[in-house]
């Protein structure tokens, strides 16, 4: 019998005691794990605290809501049952609240183009109407600063060339030449086409000047268009200088003078200057007789405002300016006073002209409670009190004032330091 033969089992090898290094080294790393989970347990603790702030101060309508989450969202029947790669849940809208979010967002899409339809439909409506008398249309905004512009009588324009009057324009430091269109007499010239596109080849402006009520030749020849003496018909009223005056309610008598704003503005003309948009200032030779002022309902201010807008109209793109008496741009002007019966401030025209010309002034004239004997005498101070006086009272809108050009100088130095726009030399 072979003799059985036992192996001895392997010893395991005996643990070293652990040196005071390895020890103080477990230890230090015990106290960084203990570090460690006491700073994550305190970062949960502030989430949790945030959290329940956020739930608390949460508004109880309606719960917040998320696109992904990790827990089952909205407390509904369909909420999602997967879950992609990181444990994320997709809670997007069930389909029947896609649908009706958007059946309402087309309804409310219709309500604004039916709303937007009929605001549009009313405006086109109310722009066609005739305007009212006594509402004045949108003004005419400046789009820059005018200059000094200069007035050229038909006389000095006839032989003219373009290059001469631009050369008179430059030497005066004028942008725009005022040329006369329809006079005071009441004569229209329309041959005015060439030269305005010859001065805008120049780096020139125009200006059609154009005298309305004021007109002594129609009158003449059709009386029933005129200012008329009473119970005298078949005449032509005069003023206390030999004028005559076209009657403002006569509807004719303003087609024929929007008529020939229109003509201006066709012409190439870059402003429309309207002066004696008014009634006669003076008694004159006999008692004035209005034809046509029983009928109509409004007041002379109003229909002179009403006329206004009408060649505001007329004009296009043209820009209107309107010239007129300074105690006309009084706010508030009293109702019964001539020659405008009332204010013209805040008319459709887009600007204002001053009529500060010493020749035009009367004596012992009064502006902002000042007395000027004699305008002449001082130039600087009287052109200094209308420029003042008118642009306080336009509020924002330009205001060019109208001087002799004999003074100039001092006109344009006054008007500058009044706020004025800009003046027309004369």
């Amino acid at each position: 019998m072979k003799k059985k033969t036992t192996v001895p089992a392997k010893k395991e090898p005996a643990q070293k005691p652990a040196d005071a290094r390895t020890r103080r080294l477990e230890l230090a790393l015990g106290r960084i794990r203990e570090k460690r989970a006491k700073e994550q347990a305190d970062r949960s603790g502030e989430r949790s605290a945030v959290f329940a702030g956020r739930l608390k101060n949460a508004p109880s309508r309606k719960a917040p809501e998320t696109a992904r989450t990790r827990s089952y969202y909205r407390f509904s029947r369909a909420y999602p049952g997967e879950v992609d790669a990181d444990g994320m849940r997709e809670n997007s809208t069930p389909k029947k609240g896609r649908l009706l979010r958007a059946a309402a967002l087309l309804l409310l899409a219709v309500a604004v183009f039916l709303g937007a339809y009929c605001v549009t439909k009313a405006a086109r409506l109310h722009s066609e109407a005739a305007p009212a008398v006594s509402v004045p249309a949108p003004t005419q905004a400046e789009p820059a600063a005018l200059r000094a512009l200069m007035h050229f009588t038909p006389e000095e324009t006839e032989n003219a060339s373009a290059e001469g009057i631009a050369a008179e324009l430059e030497r005066a430091g004028c942008s725009t030449a005022v040329l006369e269109y329809k006079d005071e007499y009441g004569r229209i010239y329309k041959e005015y086409s060439a030269l305005v596109s010859a001065l805008h080849a120049q780096g020139y402006r125009a200006a059609a000047y154009i005298s309305c009520f004021k007109d002594s030749f129609r009158p003449e020849l059709d009386p029933s268009l005129a200012v008329q003496p009473l119970n005298r018909p078949n005449e032509a009223w005069k003023d206390n200088t030999g004028n005559g005056w076209l009657n403002p309610f006569s509807a004719e008598a303003r087609r024929l003078l929007l008529d020939t704003v229109a003509a201006a503005a066709a012409d190439g003309f870059d402003y429309i200057l309207l002066d004696n948009v008014c009634f006669a200032g003076d008694s004159g030779s006999a008692a004035p007789f209005y034809a046509g002022e029983s009928e109509f309902t409004g007041t002379r201010n109003q229909l002179l405002r009403g006329f206004v807008s009408d060649a505001v109209a007329a004009a296009g793109s043209a820009r209107t300016i309107l010239m007129t008496r300074f105690a006309a741009l009084e706010a508030g002007a009293p109702n019964d006073r001539a020659p405008a019966y009332g204010d013209l401030l805040d008319t459709a025209a887009g600007t204002l002209c001053a009529d500060a010309r010493f020749s035009v002034q009367p004596k012992n004239v009064t502006v902002n409670g000042e007395i000027f004997a004699d305008a002449a005498d001082i130039p600087y101070a009287f052109v200094l009190a209308v420029g003042e006086f008118s642009v306080k009272n336009a509020g924002g809108t330009p205001v060019l004032l109208c001087v002799e050009k004999s003074a100039a100088a001092e006109a344009a130095s006054a008007a500058g330091y009044a706020g004025a726009a800009g003046v027309i030399l004369w």
